[in-house]
Formats: structure tokens, sequence, C-alpha cells
């Protein structure tokens, strides 16, 4: 669950820092909402990061917009208000696009928060938009800028005791919050273990990830096919580094059991040393490991290299439709003679 009041705002003149804690103002009402709380914190922290790098004299506000009916289910709309220099034609045509498609789910300085905000809304059944933006005149007056987004979750409670603990600050305190933990929207690992048909194959499946967001995505994107290809994936190791996942890697060769393998190339923000060129080349040349290994990097390049190297398959991020997803598993597992019963031609919702 999560706390988040009706409007925050946070002012970027150094009068009013002085005179409100951490730069903030509260108004109205805490609520408590359910969510997927990294994919939210992933879009506030980009959003407010963003405007911050625009909103010189101004003030930026997060609001809670309210909640709205959708086919997947509910979902809580927020908005991001600043009032720095607005957004160009250009801009507003490919603010959450990227010119190589390839997007990072954290915020090293790819310039790439955006774009990346858009997958994540899109991951948790939302959207996201630009509701109204201004351009600054000559003077430095009457610029903004008005990002809506929505994610799946639902409204618990409005209102809360006197002693509850402090209100979430975007960006620089948000990660000290003492906050509970998250009910996932995002399909759980142990959703993909119920399956008893005796005509299901099991397939263990590593991912391997220093952004949990990005974890989630690509569980949540195989979760999505597993059903035409009449696979239960199980059971699902998640790890940061190359170097946490190494001994579970080598408990599956050591059984021979086969498995699919997903790899990041840079897993450094996670003190990894080991980069998925140097895990391909481990299971290729010295595991000489019976499996799927899948290249799921930001970086295009290191895909060109790691498909070089042996791996079955490489996706850029944001990672393909569902369709283009299905049809890459769909071949790579008939291609190491893993049979399925699902047919090529599967019709996909």
């Amino acid at each position: 669950m999560f706390k988040f009041p009706s409007v925050m705002a946070i002012s970027m003149s150094k009068k009013k820092e002085e005179e409100t804690e951490n730069g903030w103002d509260e108004y109205e009402n805490e609520i408590q909402v359910r969510t997927d709380l990294y994919i939210l914190k992933h879009i506030v922290q980009n959003l407010t990061a963003n405007a911050r790098k625009f909103t010189f004299n101004g003030s930026i506000v997060v609001s809670f917009l309210g909640t709205k009916s959708s086919s997947n289910g509910d979902l809580l709309v927020f908005s991001v208000e600043d009032t720095g220099t607005g957004l160009p034609p250009l801009v507003l045509e490919n603010i959450f696009k990227t010119n190589d498609g390839c997007i990072t789910g954290d915020n090293r300085g790819s310039g790439l928060g955006l774009p990346s905000c858009a997958v994540f809304c899109k991951a948790a059944n939302g959207y996201i938009k630009v509701k109204e933006t201004h351009r600054q005149d000559d003077k430095g007056n009457g610029g903004m800028t008005k990002i809506e987004f929505a994610v799946r979750g639902t409204v618990i409670s409005k209102s809360f005791p006197a002693d509850t603990s402090k209100l979430v600050r975007v960006g620089k305190s948000l990660d000290d919050h003492p906050i509970e933990q998250p009910i996932s929207l995002l399909p759980k690992q142990e959703t993909t273990y119920q399956e008893d048909s005796s005509t299901t194959k099991k397939i263990p499946l590593v991912v391997i990830d220093d952004s949990e967001v990005n974890r989630k995505c690509i569980v949540r994107s195989l979760q999505k096919i597993s059903s035409l290809l009449n696979i239960t994936w199980y059971p699902i190791d998640q790890f940061e580094t190359i170097e946490a996942a190494c001994f579970r890697i080598e408990q599956l060769h050591a059984s021979k059991t086969f498995a699919i393998i997903s790899l990041d190339q840079n897993l450094e923000s996670r003190g990894g040393q080991l980069t998925g060129t140097d895990a391909i080349k481990w299971l290729i040349n010295e595991l000489n490991f019976f499996g799927l290994i899948i290249s799921a990097s930001g970086d295009p390049l290191a895909a060109g290299d790691h498909l070089k190297l042996g791996a079955h398959i490489a996706w850029c991020k944001p990672l393909p439709k569902k369709d283009k997803i299905y049809q890459d598993v769909y071949n790579a597992l008939q291609n190491l003679g893993i049979i399925v019963s699902s047919s090529s031609s599967a019709v996909l919702p």
C-alpha cells in the first residue's frame, strides 16, 4: 500500500525552500492506494527530475486526480505540473519516444527517463500524455507543462490518523520514506506455480537485470505467452548480477535441466563486475549450457555481440510486442529441439 497526498508541490525558489520542510507544500488530505510501488516511484521520480531541469523559478506540483475505470480495471490518475519553460513542438511530438527504441529501466543519465515512463505506464495497464503545455515568453513568464499519467490500482483510504508516518516526498527523499511492502499488480512468481496439467512443460526461468522494474517486465512478458506455448515457467529466479546468478545456473547445468536465461549487459549499478557478454562466454564456452539464452539489453551494440557469441534471441528495451516475443521464443525452442505443442500460427489475443 502506498501513501500519497492529494497534492504535493515542490518550490524551486530559495525563499520557499527556507519556509517549508524539504521545499514541499502539502495540501488537502492524504490518500492510501494499492498499486505497484516500484513503477509509481519510477514514473514520479523521472517526471519530477525532468521538470526540475526546466523549472528555474517556479513550482512543480504532483497531484492525485482520482480514479478512472478501464477494461483492465481501475486506474489511479496522477499529474505532474510545472511552471517551467514549456515544451517546443518538436519535443512535444517525440517526448515519449527514442531514436533507437532502446530504453533502460533506471535513471543513470541515459536521457531516456520520459520514454521509460511510457513503457512502465503501459506495463501497469495505464497511460501517459501531455495534458497541456505553454512556452515561456521572452521575459520568462507564462511557461507551463502538465503531464497526466495513470497506473492500475485502487484507493484504500482517503484519511489517516494523526500519528501516521510522514508524507512521501517525491525525488530527493522518496527512498527514505518508510513504506509498507506494496502489493504488486504485475504477475507474481507464485501465480505461475499453479499449473497441474500433465501435458504442460515446466521450464526454469532465470532473469538477470540490475533493475527490478526490468525484471518484472521480462517475467510478465514471458508469462503472457506461456499458455500459448503450453509451458509453465517454473521456478522463476531473479538476480541483480551475474555473480549472484552463477550458483543457480550451475545447479541447472549439473542437473542437465533445460532452462531459459535472460540477461542484461551492464549490471554495475548493483555492484556487478561481470557483464552480459562475460556471462554468455561462460555459458557457451565453459559450461556448454543447455538452454535458451535471451539478451535483453538496452544497448543495441551489446545485443549484436550477444548474438554473435551464441545468444539465441536479442530484445532491446522496451521489449517487443507479444506476438514478436511469442514467435521468437517458439522458433528458438523448436530449433533447440524443445518440442512445444503450440502452433506458430496461434492467434494472439
